[in-house]
């Protein structure tokens, strides 16, 4: 099921217009788990993730190209098709909420962080550090629940995955067949 979930996040992705083809889960502690994604394309993300207990995944992904976002994704959501301009809010351990600007489609919300940003920094602090998440929408309806246990390990080889992305992009270029190693991350 989880794999499940990844595929239909990614293939959703705007980032990329391809799908992707395997991906191999790299780290896991607590609730979060660290997956290296592979794409039709042969590009490559980290992809940092949890499910709610509501069933909303939230994902925090990179690419080589600095690219950074958060999503969440449910199968039960109808958005349209077409990006839609969305806000929604973070609270960490009951800290003051992070408003989030996103676009919404299809079956998820998303947007894309520049992580040089004050507060996209102040964010991650928390994120790593925090004992629990929620988030609502803007108008105060609870989304989803995060138990933030496992967090901070998981982004933190996330962090070694980033570095490492670049040289297996590379590899898989030269080897379009090549698959990733554990060993390798």
């Amino acid at each position: 099921m989880l794999k499940w979930f990844s595929a239909a996040l990614l293939a959703a992705s705007p980032a990329f217009s391809d799908g992707i083809s395997e991906w191999e889960t790299v780290f896991e502690q607590g609730a979060w788990r660290l997956d290296v994604n592979i794409w039709d394309d042969g590009s490559l993300s980290c992809e940092t993730r949890a499910i709610s207990d509501e069933g909303v995944l939230f994902s925090v992904e990179s690419w080589p190209d600095g690219t950074f976002s958060i999503t969440l994704y449910n199968e039960v959501w109808r958005f349209p098709e077409q990006a839609v301009d969305e806000t929604f809010v973070v609270r960490i351990d009951g800290s003051d909420p992070w408003d989030i600007s996103a676009e919404k489609y299809s079956s998820s919300v998303t947007s894309y962080l520049d992580r040089t940003e004050p507060a996209t920094q102040r964010f991650l602090t928390a994120f790593y550090s925090g004992t629990s998440m929620v988030i609502e929408s803007v108008r105060g309806t609870a989304i989803a629940s995060y138990v933030l246990s496992g967090s901070g390990p998981t982004m933190d080889e996330h962090s070694k995955c980033e570095d490492r992305i670049g040289t297996a992009s590379a590899a898989v270029e030269v080897d379009p067949g090549a698959k990733l190693a554990k060993e390798t991350f």
